[in-house]
């Protein structure tokens, strides 16, 4: 009995270690150089972009992982609470006193913080002809566009249903 109970208490302390260890904090800071478009063949302006985040991550065992911080866009400052295993959308926040006044979009994060994409809204909704796209990292519409197609393939097969090229 007394050797069950060693092995039971040893299982449970080696859980504890390996899920602590798993949902370890990370304090990050990200900068990208992007760009900012209009959607669609008819617009071809693009903007550079200065994007940076700064705040915590965290992984769980199942490779879904937490973004809580701050986003910085050239010189706008707005709050993020990312999750990945997200249902519907993770939305860039504007930052108040007193909480949040809104938000501005949805933001696209793959689980490396290496490639994102940010829908922004243009008077509070997104259409290709009203509203803009901001790419991480991509230096012309056509590497933001392979970005999109990127971090956005779960969203667009569950919500578009448009086929991916």
């Amino acid at each position: 009995m007394r050797k069950i109970i060693t092995y039971i208490f040893l299982a449970i302390a080696v859980f504890a270690i390996v899920y602590m260890m798993a949902y370890r904090a990370t304090e990050i800071e990200v900068k990208h150089e992007g760009i900012t478009y209009q959607a669609g063949e008819d617009y071809n302006e693009v903007l550079p972009t200065k994007l940076e985040f700064s705040g915590t991550k965290r992984v769980n065992l199942f490779q879904r992982y937490w973004f809580s911080g701050t986003v910085r866009i050239n010189d706008e400052e707005y709050f993020l609470d990312y999750y990945s295993g997200a249902k519907m959308f993770n939305l860039l926040h504007i930052p108040e006193e007193n909480g949040f006044s809104g938000y501005i979009g949805y933001i696209f994060i793959d689980k490396y913080f290496e490639e994102l994409s940010i829908v922004k809204f243009t008077n509070g909704s997104w259409s290709p002809s009203g509203g803009v796209m901001l790419s991480f990292p991509s230096k012309s519409k056509e590497e933001a566009l392979k970005i999109n197609n990127n971090v956005m393939a779960d969203y667009i097969k569950m919500y578009v249903r448009v086929p991916l090229k």
